[in-house]
């Protein structure tokens, strides 16, 4: 490793991109000492994409949008974003309507392209719903076919008689068989003695601790307090495996007492039926707001009656001698040891799918089975300067819900950032990005992991049982990838030990020689994080996150954690937006603020949101009364049809439009002119209104 591919000096970092930014001035024949304009599109999934859209094409018809420097992108603003890129690699810096530019070999252009495709998950020919449904099902079932294995060996294992250690007698159910063997459970009973003994101990030491001068300060208390609480939970967990065998034997007790193998039977299902099913109900029925515990507990009940059920699977088939079972488990093995879980998740089929919806098909000979692969395989180090298009930031969540750092603990993530230039975060360090990978990272790939909203381990799915079932199941798009900090080789059976990860929620830091990486959004969802840490002077953020009821959390997430990190201040008064809020048609849709970094230089930020306004088209007022949701669908509706397409295509491009930027050209309007501009009409319309 060379100093030159791997830095931890974030000013080298933006030394490059600065030299990148030069040249594409001079491809675009703007002056190289005007200020930066950046633009952020936050997540939102096909939401944000179709509502950025309009706004893309507002500021080209502006003349605005050769000067932007910066695009920082997340999540579903990353699929209009990428497409940005994407077409000016394709085009050219002297393509003047970008989204009009015509496809090749079939009629129509870009935008007519993107609206067919709005149903990107299963928009091509020869998908559907049912297509959908079973890539979804082979990733579980490969899944299992590689994790069930191993964890009925273990189970089988624990019940063999290896060591000389015997089964409480005092723990036995009288009349029940007497348990020999289970030499794995009768470890984890002594193991959750021993955590019950020292947590006794520990409360003794506590309180002996409590009398020493220190404990006035806390210091010590917190640790021992922290650690009794694990021995607690330690000693439960273990004493309930270790009495699965206990349990499986209330069926013989049955068959004695009633004489009767239903009876036997019936009492044997109901040993795992009724964990399992008072887990479901605990996890469906409605939950109190203080609490919130039941999903985990719930989940809890469940996966313990699953292993009740594998036992019993375990104490009637001798799973070792069985010829299925040891093909199911050289199968395990094959799959562990060959294949690539990245590509077995729902992320290949994801990735395929934006690909082709959002990276069209704008050369002679593009056929769509060539252009699609030439769009999977286009890489982030060829995005070149004298493409003439901003400088692309896709921004992911790099996982660290078991970092050493508090604060990365805390937060559970970190920003991790793909550029044409570099690849990495704050606490990895960055790789050149045509050294990263090899030089094999492609835009579709980083434009998939930064929209990897559906994953274990993320501020939603972070309980334990709950990441559990996802990691298990396969219900992920997240992705593994080698740290920047190395170059090292996957690990072995690396299926197996990710997913293992996944599921017991160990080795999830930024120190790990592979890190796991979903969507942006769940470190930040605006894609501001990075263009602040780069002082950037004038910068557009546009929110097309749902949120209905106006609560600015991704804003003020943003804001909040750009001040911790870079001590960069956010001042952006909202009132005016929530002003308009118990109005039926509000009378603007953006907010104006002021940035003061670091080193006392200063900038200004213009916030756009999805909402109605007053003097809108027809169009968008008859959809907005035929779906009163709109604009703030729910995330979870990823197929829209040609009508939802155009109302939040031609919503983000007349709010851009009526923000006062300014009328006609303004290619050569200096930006603070400009967003002087925007301010004094908003004072003017603050008069009027008053």
């Amino acid at each position: 490793m060379t100093a030159s591919e791997y830095t931890k000096d974030f000013d080298q970092v933006l030394q490059d991109e600065q030299a990148w930014l030069r040249q594409r001035r001079a491809a675009v024949d703007l002056p190289e000492d005007e200020e930066q304009l950046a633009v952020c599109f936050s997540g939102g999934g096909i939401r944000s994409a179709v509502f950025n859209l309009g706004v893309l094409q507002g500021l080209e018809s502006m003349g605005l949008l050769k000067r932007v420097d910066y695009l920082s992108s997340v999540s579903g603003g990353g699929y209009i974003a990428s497409c940005l890129t994407w077409l000016r690699h394709r085009l050219g810096p002297e393509e003047s309507e970008t989204f009009y530019a015509p496809l090749a070999n079939e009629p129509g252009t870009v935008v007519d392209w993107l609206r067919n495709n709005g149903s990107y998950l299963i928009s091509p020919r020869g998908f559907s719903i049912w297509t959908l449904l079973a890539a979804i099902l082979a990733g579980t079932l490969l899944n299992l076919a590689v994790m069930v294995p191993p964890m009925l060996l273990l189970v089988t294992l624990a019940a063999q008689d290896w060591l000389p250690l015997d089964f409480p007698p005092w723990l036995l159910i009288p009349g029940g068989t007497p348990l020999q063997g289970h030499d794995g459970f009768v470890l984890a009973l002594y193991l959750s003695g021993a955590a019950a003994l020292t947590y006794l101990l520990m409360v003794l030491a506590f309180a002996a601790m409590s009398a020493a001068p220190f404990a006035r300060s806390g210091v010590g208390l917190v640790d021992v307090r922290r650690l009794m609480g694990n021995l607690m939970f330690s000693a439960i967990a273990l004493f309930a495996v270790g009495m699965v065998p206990v349990l499986h034997s209330l069926d013989d007790l049955a068959m004695r007492h009633l004489s009767s193998e239903l009876a036997a039977a019936t009492t044997r299902s109901l040993t795992y039926m009724i964990p399992m099913v008072t887990g479901l109900v605990t996890m469906i029925r409605k939950q109190s707001a203080k609490t919130g515990n039941g999903p985990a507990i719930g989940l809890g009940l469940f996966l313990y009656g699953c292993l009740v059920l594998t036992y019993h699977l375990v104490a009637h088939v001798d799973l070792l001698d069985s010829l299925v079972f040891v093909s199911m488990l050289g199968l395990s093995v094959v799959l562990a040891l060959g294949c690539d879980v990245n590509l077995i998740s729902m992320h290949h089929y994801y990735r395929a799918r934006m690909a082709h919806a959002f990276m069209p098909r704008t050369r002679e000979g593009d056929s769509s089975e060539a252009g699609d692969r030439q769009a999977m395989a286009f890489r982030l180090e060829q995005v070149v300067p004298e493409s003439g298009g901003p400088f692309h930031l896709l921004n992911a969540n790099m996982n660290t819900t078991s970092s050493h750092s508090v604060k990365l603990r805390g937060r559970g993530g970190d920003n991790f950032v793909f550029s044409p230039l570099y690849c990495g975060a704050t606490s990895t360090g960055y790789r050149k990005t045509n050294n990263f990978l090899n030089g094999a990272m492609e835009l579709s790939t980083a434009l998939t992991i930064s929209g990897a909203a559906l994953d274990p381990n993320t501020p939603t799915t972070r309980a334990r049982p709950i990441a559990f079932l996802m990691a298990l199941f396969n219900l992920r798009l997240g992705y593994w990838i080698r740290s920047p900090r190395t170059t090292g080789r996957r690990p072995l059976a690396a299926w197996l030990a990710f997913m293992t990860r996944e599921m017991l929620g160990v080795g999830l830091n930024e120190k790990a020689g592979y890190l796991h990486l979903s969507d942006g959004a769940h470190f930040e969802n605006l894609g501001l994080y990075e263009l602040l840490r780069r002082r950037c002077r004038f910068i557009i953020a546009t929110d097309a996150g749902s949120d209905p009821k106006l609560t600015m959390d991704e804003m003020g997430k943003a804001i909040q954690r750009a001040r911790v990190d870079f001590r960069a201040d956010v001042s952006l008064n909202v009132d005016p937006l929530f002003d308009e809020m118990d109005k039926p048609l509000a009378d603007c849709a953006h907010a104006l603020g002021r940035i003061t970094y670091a080193d006392g230089s200063t900038g200004q930020i213009l916030y756009l949101r999805p909402m109605m306004c007053r003097g809108m088209t027809a169009d968008l007022y008859a959809f907005w009364r035929k779906d009163p949701a709109f604009p703030n669908d729910p995330t979870a509706d990823q197929f829209y049809d040609e009508e939802h397409f155009e109302a939040y295509r031609e919503l983000g491009l007349q709010i851009i439009r009526r923000v006062g930027l300014g009328k006609g050209s303004l290619a050569d309007v200096p930006l603070n002119d400009l967003f002087a501009n925007v301010r004094e009409h908003q004072e003017e319309h603050a008069e009027e209104a008053g």
